[in-house]
């Protein structure tokens, strides 16, 4: 009996201890986001996040006369 129970205790214990491993990724996270604030144009991580997929006129990589008459492909 008491050999079951040290055995359930340890078991107990190092799941416990086991589970408390998401502390090192929310650390990683708050950096990663303090360094996204640092080097983008606006101060901001939102600056990195893209807009809307039919948003063409706020998408950065997008010639923005290519889906208003230019010679794109989407005339």
């Amino acid at each position: 009996m008491k050999r079951t129970l040290t055995l359930l205790a340890a078991i107990a214990l190092s799941t416990y201890l086991l589970s408390c491993a998401h502390d090192a990724s929310a650390r990683l996270d708050l950096q990663l986001t303090d360094l996204l604030d640092i080097h983008s144009k606006t101060g901001s991580s939102d600056w990195y996040i893209m807009p809307e997929s039919d948003d063409y006129a706020s998408l950065p990589n997008q010639d923005p006369t290519q889906f208003t008459g230019g010679c794109g492909i989407f005339q």
